[in-house]
């Protein structure tokens, strides 16, 4: 089997990067409309992995032009 085109792979690994953030977000904002079980803890993990995943998303769009 051949190995997918240096864009298609590009592509690929943007919608999951893309797909992990929306992740992400939804656990976060679950965390806030329930706030007796706030865990800040985890809470700043997930925003600190949403903010790096965008940066790389960010790096790599720059990367491309």
């Amino acid at each position: 089997k051949t190995m997918p085109s240096q864009k298609v792979m590009r592509k690929q690994i943007e919608r999951e990067i893309k797909k992990e953030i929306n992740y992400l977000h939804s656990k976060a904002m679950a965390m806030v409309r329930s706030p007796k079980e706030m865990n800040y803890f985890e809470m700043n993990n997930i925003v600190g992995k949403i903010r790096e995943l965008r940066k790389l998303l960010k790096k790599r769009r720059i990367g491309n032009v």
